[in-house]
């Protein structure tokens, strides 16, 4: 029932006040390295929120639900796509800089690594993705923590170290990788940039 209340966007923004996700978009916008004629793909954009942070002219977001898109369209300036996650690499690019917040505990390992192989196709070389992820409570007494997660809608929330070990396997570099909390709730942080370039695309099947 929580799920399905979620996908309607006025509930999802209320969810959003409810847990104080606006500091987390802030924090988000201002760690991402952003500054006006660089441009943006947001990943997993939902009903547009992240879009008020950047240059509409400089701002593409993508989301699987064409109800939170038409929303976003409606709300806010810049350019949307009803697309998935591992479809990215079908945009035109090149954006220097990606960001996504709560998609990847939505997906699998494999979904994971193909997205991470379209971005690649599509993110400039010295593109950076910054990320905002739903992870598990660090300290095992974290009950309103625990309790939480456990009634996400994503049914691949992660510990840090297991980020760490997917986001890394796939040859993208982490830096600045941190837990942070907001109000009840934890949320795993990181930036990536692609691997080198001459390197196979992430997810690429090797001759």
């Amino acid at each position: 029932m929580i799920r399905r209340l979620l996908e309607m966007p006025g509930i999802y923004n209320l969810h959003n006040r409810l847990f104080n996700t606006a500091a987390v978009y802030r924090r988000l916008a201002a760690d991402c390295g952003y500054r006006p004629g660089l441009k943006v793909l947001d990943i997993g954009c939902g009903p547009g929120t992240l879009a008020a942070f950047f240059c509409p002219e400089d701002y593409t977001g993508v989301d699987l639900s064409a109800a939170y898109v038409d929303h976003a369209r409606r709300h806010f300036g810049g350019t949307f796509h009803v697309l998935s996650a591992e479809r990215v690499g079908e945009l035109e690019g090149p954006f220097h800089i990606a960001v996504m917040v709560g998609v990847f505990h939505h997906l699998p390992d494999d979904q994971v690594r193909q997205t991470l192989g379209g971005l690649q196709r599509v993110l400039s070389p010295a593109g950076r993705f910054r990320i905002v992820e739903a992870v598990w409570p660090t300290h095992w007494y974290d009950l309103p923590g625990w309790l939480i997660r456990g009634l996400d809608r994503g049914r691949f929330v992660r510990t840090r170290a297991e980020w760490c070990r997917l986001l890394e396997g796939t040859g993208w570099s982490l830096a600045d990788v941190c837990v942070t909390r907001n109000r009840l709730i934890e949320y795993f942080e990181c930036s990536l940039t692609p691997p080198v370039p001459g390197a196979a695309p992430t997810g690429a099947v090797l001759p």
